[in-house]
């Protein structure tokens, strides 16, 4: 009996439906029914009355679901254990990520994971933060990256990062000499703008349910700013590309803006936004359930490199 045929079983019955269910195993309702048509022929029962709406088990379901439960936890210990005790030159994780995140931070963090440990397997699930933190609940994926604040008290985190949000405006919307007025606070960064005398060019922001978009949001309203909103995007990438070619005002988290705007003669300024809390923390999220192997400690590490590594170019 393949315990991949109990699992879905397991999820059905929480769903209480079968097309509910499989949307939250990425699964296509026929696969699905397919799945637990074979379980229940094996079994030579059936488990769901499938008469009623929501879907309820029958007697032998109820037992089966008791048993079931018992192995698949079983087997996610006996998994966990044998993950942990290896070395962190072979496995497999399952990653979420927020799409604003995985154009941005992953093509510079998995080239550089893989090469070192090329028996590691990797698996990306790009989701909201709020999905994400359900299915690290639900133990669909392994691992979390996202912004905190964390909702759900199951989970643990590892801090990846601490960055801050800054201004990035096209030289276009800027005078020669303004530019120049502004003492650089670093190779990249130039000193606080009065975000006042930008309110009425175009903004460019992020759709909301973003930390980014959260501390650009209060960013405006304590400036009094009611924005002209040129386009709003779920990717920062996006965002970026649109204030390259001049068409607006974005705020970017510092990381991504130093790789984006780091090349000779970008026509865009990045402007510190100093006397605003514009800080946040990027984590790596897991179950409490179950510690970090060690590829999942080595995953984090070479996020942490190479964003260290990305600060001091």
């Amino acid at each position: 009996m393949d315990t991949k045929h109990l699992y879905y079983a397991v999820q059905v019955a929480e769903y209480r439906s079968i097309s509910k269910a499989a949307d939250a195993l990425y699964l296509s309702q026929p696969t699905l029914s397919g799945h637990i048509n074979k379980l229940e022929s094996q079994l030579g029962c059936k488990l769901f009355d499938r008469n009623t709406i929501p879907l309820k088990l029958t007697y032998e379901g109820e037992c089966f679901m008791e048993y079931a439960l018992q192995m698949l936890e079983l087997e996610k210990n006996l998994i966990h254990k044998m993950q942990s005790s290896k070395n962190a030159a072979s496995g497999r994780i399952t990653i979420g990520i927020p799409p604003c995140y995985s154009a941005t931070l992953l093509p510079q963090v998995l080239p550089a994971f893989k090469a070192q440990y090329p028996q590691i397997e990797l698996q990306l699930v790009e989701e909201s933060s709020t999905t994400i933190e359900t299915l690290l609940e639900k133990e669909i994926i392994d691992l979390g990256i996202l912004n905190l604040p964390v909702h759900n008290h199951q989970l643990l985190y590892e801090t990846l990062l601490i960055d801050h949000v800054i201004l990035a405006i096209p030289n276009a919307f800027l005078s020669p000499k303004l530019i120049t007025s502004y003492p650089l606070i670093s190779s990249h960064l130039l000193e606080s703008v009065d975000l006042k005398n930008f309110k009425d060019f175009p903004f460019l922001l992020l759709k909301p349910g973003h930390r980014v978009e959260f501390i650009s949001r209060k960013i405006l309203e304590t400036e009094n700013i009611t924005p002209n909103i040129y386009i709003q995007s779920s990717s920062i990438d996006t965002l970026c590309e649109f204030c390259l070619l001049g068409h607006g005002i974005t705020f970017v988290p510092r990381h991504i803006a130093y790789k984006k705007f780091n090349a000779p003669n970008i026509p865009v300024s990045l402007f510190d936004l100093q006397g605003h809390h514009t800080d946040y923390s990027m984590v790596a999220l897991y179950n409490k359930k179950f510690p970090l192997t060690l590829a999942m400690k080595s995953f984090i590490h070479t996020i942490r490199t190479c964003q260290q590594y990305a600060y001091s170019t």
